[in-house]
């Protein structure tokens, strides 16, 4: 049985990941790993401090069976890509990122964290590297918006981050969703906005890696 495991810094993104796993195929296995406490270790001092610890979840999830784990919060994912567990560790941003570096050289990138906004920005320089194209990229961080998702205002979150959007895509090529948490947004946008939203492809990515 194919199995992806997955390591998370919000119990929110539990359900959302096994309903993606779910819809592309049915038979795939999941487990999940959350760590909140990493996201705020990230916070105060930086993802280099909690490198033992994420490796120590990974490790966890090879041992349970996984035979590709995706990082699902960019804030741990720099960090995460870096363990071998000898099995596939995906970071969750980067097959969008891979994307966004070949539709457009003007990037727009929304987060709702610094500290997922930052990872995301340097993962898309480096992408852009190993295509060989020069990218300009325009950050946005929803002011407040990480506060309504930490009080459980699940639809407020996405109504303010889907307003970002709109407004960032009107300067940009593509918008990249910097965060899972940020794929609720998509249903306030029109269907031809050119934004980019990590976790579907993330999970496609995941279970060609598997086999499945």
């Amino acid at each position: 049985m194919t199995t992806i495991g997955f390591l998370h810094t919000s119990q929110q993104h539990v359900e959302t990941f096994d309903a993606l796993v779910n819809e592309a195929n049915p038979d795939v296995q999941t487990i999940h790993h959350v760590a909140a406490n990493l996201l705020t270790l990230v916070r105060q001092a930086g993802a280099e401090s909690v490198a033992d610890e994420v490796a120590a979840e990974l490790e966890e999830l090879a041992a349970q069976g996984a035979n590709v784990i995706v990082v699902t919060s960019p804030a741990i994912a720099g960090v995460a890509e870096r363990v071998d567990v000898g099995i596939p560790v995906l970071r969750v941003d980067r097959p969008v990122a891979f994307d966004a570096v070949r539709a457009g050289r003007r990037i727009g990138v929304v987060a709702a964290l610094a500290s997922a906004l930052v990872p995301t920005t340097e993962l898309l320089q480096q992408e852009a590297k190993a295509a060989g194209v020069e990218i300009e990229i325009v950050p946005v961080i929803v002011a407040g918006a990480w506060i309504s998702f930490e009080q459980g205002e699940e639809d407020e979150y996405a109504r303010d981050v889907a307003k970002a959007t709109i407004e960032l895509a009107e300067r940009t090529d593509i918008v990249v969703l910097a965060q899972a948490s940020l794929m609720g947004a998509t249903q306030y946008l029109p269907d031809d906005l050119p934004v980019l939203v990590s976790p579907r492809k993330a999970v496609a990515v995941a279970l060609e890696k598997a086999g499945a």
